[in-house]
C-alpha cells in the first residue's frame, strides 16, 4: 500500500486518507484530510470572532479592498489582520518568514532602478 506523510502532523498515512489537490504533483494535499478539516475549522472559528471589516486600504499596500482575506500566523494559528489577496498570498509565498522578507527587501533595493 502507498502511503505519504502529512506535512502537519508527520503521521504516515495510506493515500486515502489524503484529499485531492489538483496543483501538487501527485494531485494529493500534503496535508490529511483530518489535518484539512481541523485548520478549516480553525479558520472558521477566526472569522466567526474577527469579522470582515468594511471595504477600505489595505494595511500592507494600502490597495482599496473590498473582499479581504484572513491572515494568520501559520505556526500559532492566531488571527493578524484582514488584508488584500495578493498581500495575503505574497506573506504566504515568502513563509511568512521575516528573514526572507528582509533578503527580498535587500534585492529589491540591490536592483531598484533609480528614476
Amino acid at each position: 500500500m502507498e502511503t505519504k506523510i502529512c506535512k502537519l502532523c508527520n503521521e504516515e498515512l495510506s493515500l486515502d486518507k489524503f484529499p485531492k489537490h489538483i496543483a501538487h504533483k501527485d494531485n494529493l494535499d500534503s496535508r490529511c484530510k483530518s489535518c484539512k478539516a481541523s485548520i478549516e475549522k480553525h479558520i472558521y472559528n477566526l472569522k466567526k470572532q474577527n469579522p470582515k471589516p468594511e471595504p477600505g486600504p489595505c494595511p500592507i499596500c494600502n490597495d482599496y479592498v473590498t473582499s479581504w482575506s484572513l491572515d494568520h500566523c501559520h505556526k500559532t494559528g492566531e488571527f493578524r489582520a484582514y488584508i488584500c489577496n495578493s498581500c495575503n498570498l505574497g506573506l504566504g509565498k515568502f513563509k511568512d518568514s521575516i528573514e526572507i522578507l528582509k533578503t527580498a527587501l535587500s534585492y529589491l533595493t540591490t536592483y531598484e532602478i533609480i528614476n
